[in-house]
């Protein structure tokens, strides 16, 4: 089954994220890049089990998630 699959690889994302977002050490940028990084490994792992439309969605739906967290980044800086 799908979900059963996508579970686990969720939850290892949600747990690096989380720690990425605690961090205090790292700056905006650097969480920024994490982020990147983070959607570029988990990509391998989603194709394995996502058929191509989802993918397709998948790759458009992050694309646009982190074109917002950038927009809203460069925003909070150039104030």
């Amino acid at each position: 089954d799908q979900m059963q699959q996508l579970t686990p690889i969720y939850m290892e994302q949600i747990e690096k994220l989380r720690d990425m977002y605690q961090d205090s050490s790292l700056s905006p940028a650097q969480k920024l890049e994490k982020l990147k990084a983070a959607g570029k490994e988990v990509a391998p792992k989603l194709k394995k089990v996502l058929d191509a439309e989802q993918y397709a969605k998948w790759e458009k739906n992050s694309a646009q998630f982190l074109e917002e967290v950038q927009q809203r980044f460069l925003g909070r800086n150039q104030n």
